[in-house]
């Protein structure tokens, strides 16, 4: 199969990275991942393969009115109006970011048959003045908020004409998520201990883990979810339905559009959410759809790689915890101007889905990645990465020039024996000459 140049807009890894698929968009030339840009994986290349974005331009849109997030009750959808999406949106309505050729999703006011495209309202006046248009977002900013561990099932995608699948918050008549025998790992004074599930208890919504060394602990369902060590996500938990996402033995769906989520648990997260201002483009939120994201330093949740890279003062009684917070699209695309390290930009933003399933390949990283830093851990994050980097260099270097000593060594031999036979022959001509 055909290698394409280049890297994914979501995860910034190149073709066949974790036996991920690499598409490229004909009209723009966008280039995504299948399984970052929530469609179905395949195997083959596409050469007429078009973006969300792209393939908008030039139709006209059915929406509701008025168009508001959660719409409005019954009355959604007694009222409706067309609009004309006339060139390819780059405005994203979860961060500032509002230029560039970037992944994108349509943005829903509701799930369901009734869920159609949102309006974003005419804003400023005069020659700022900037008309009524479709909502968009950026697929990084959607499936980033979607699977990060402190805005999960805020935002969440819909597919097949707007089906959508959200577990109930009513745990009256509690349903296993996770089977038996789920892979967790757990970090403990003594170190990390991988497990598995061994028990459910339906009546308490417990489950009873059993680690490496014998010892055992009952854990809730967020719990678990927490020290999951497997890609493979909980039936009906928020992260596989709310992406749109199923497994390939219930069958495939990519997702068609983003909906922000109106129930009034992540309500309240949104809205704690949109008390931090985000520090790079430090707009307020409390009248938008954007959703600020936390630094991920010392979250439970963060990469265990990244773990290793934040500086804990030794005389800190209480677990540090980071209070800034950026949009997604911001900390992905608007930190040029921020002093990188060693030459390169400074990355602040780290998504991953994790390997294809099935792929056994060699590279480092495989486990799904969704981490955002502010300015002063993700300068951390990346001088500890150069450091790993450095040093794996430096371990191969060491065996490449073992193995050159080792040739050197087998050539000097070789040419001594060469020298000696050339002598011994010299010797044996003189001798017949004398004679």
């Amino acid at each position: 199969m055909t290698i394409i140049k280049g890297k994914c807009d979501l995860c910034s890894k190149p073709d066949g990275y974790g036996g991920h698929n690499l598409q490229k968009c004909k009209d723009c030339g966008l280039l995504v991942h299948e399984l970052c840009y929530a469609t179905i994986p395949t195997d083959s290349k596409n050469p007429n393969w078009v973006c969300h974005a792209c393939k908008a331009v030039g139709t006209e849109v059915e929406v509701n009115v008025p168009s508001k997030v959660g719409g409005y009750g019954p009355e959604t959808g007694s009222h409706r109006e067309m609009m004309m999406q006339e060139k390819r949106p780059v405005e994203c309505a979860l961060c500032s970011v509002k230029t560039g050729i970037h992944a994108m999703h349509p943005l829903y006011d509701i799930p369901g048959p009734e869920g159609r495209q949102l309006v974003l309202p005419a804003t400023g006046v005069g020659f700022k003045k900037i008309e009524k248009r479709l909502a968009w977002v950026h697929s990084l900013c959607a499936q980033f908020i979607c699977s990060n561990s402190g805005t999960r099932g805020c935002v969440y995608g819909t597919y097949d004409g707007g089906k959508w699948e959200i577990a109930s918050d009513d745990n009256s008549d509690h349903v296993q998520k996770f089977e038996i025998g789920t892979k967790v790992s757990k970090i403990f004074d003594a170190g990390l201990f991988s497990g598995e599930v061994l028990e459910y208890h339906q009546a308490e919504n417990l489950y009873t883990i059993v680690y490496e060394d014998g010892d055992r602990e009952d854990l809730e369902e967020d719990e678990v979810e927490e020290i999951l060590v497997s890609r493979k996500q909980p039936r009906g938990s928020d992260e596989t339905s709310r992406t749109g996402n199923q497994s390939k033995d219930e069958g495939l769906a990519a997702t068609e559009c983003f909906v922000i989520s109106n129930d009034s648990k992540h309500l309240k997260i949104i809205n704690e959410s949109r008390e931090l201002k985000c520090t790079i483009c430090n707009s307020i939120d409390k009248r938008s759809f954007r959703i600020p994201v936390q630094c991920s330093a010392w979250n439970k949740s963060e990469f265990s790689e990244f773990k290793k890279c934040h500086k804990k003062d030794k005389y800190e009684k209480k677990k540090p915890v980071c209070y800034l917070a950026m949009h997604v699209g911001c900390a992905r695309w608007a930190t040029g101007n921020y002093a990188g390290v060693k030459g390169k930009s400074l990355r602040m933003c780290y998504y991953y889905p994790g390997k294809e399933a099935g792929f056994c390949g060699e590279e480092t990283y495989q486990d799904p990645v969704c981490d955002i830093f502010c300015r002063v851990h993700a300068r951390e994050v990346m001088e500890h990465m150069n450091d790993v980097v450095k040093n794996m260099k430096s371990v191969d270097e060491e065996a490449s020039s073992d193995d050159n000593e080792c040739v050197s060594s087998q050539t000097k031999l070789a040419n001594d024996i060469a020298e000696k036979k050339k002598k011994n022959k010299f010797l044996e001509d003189s001798d017949e000459e004398i004679e």
